[in-house]
């Protein structure tokens, strides 16, 4: 990892922050723990930050970028039902 004030890799699916629909979905797919991958760019992704990641096929880089995607458009949709464009 490289940058400035760069945020501490998390160690389980809770303390990424997830909310508990998502984290139930989670533990119903029977995953034990976030893989090295997603454990160092959850926390980048959720704070808004840029990332370029660079691991293996099947590390799970694809869900790292997704569920912080999809977090961020469920919320904007929520808060703003008119402009699910949001740019926060």
């Amino acid at each position: 990892m490289q940058g400035r004030s760069v945020p501490k890799p998390v160690t389980t699916f809770e303390e990424a922050g997830f909310p508990e629909y998502l984290l139930t979905t989670i533990r119903a797919q029977g995953f034990a723990a976030p893989t090295p991958i997603q454990c160092q760019s959850w926390p980048m992704a959720l704070s808004g930050r840029d990332l370029v990641a660079i691991a293996q096929t099947g590390s799970g880089k694809t869900i790292s970028f997704a569920l912080p995607a999809m977090l961020h458009i469920n919320a904007c949709v929520s808060s703003h039902p008119a402009l699910p464009e949001c740019h926060n």
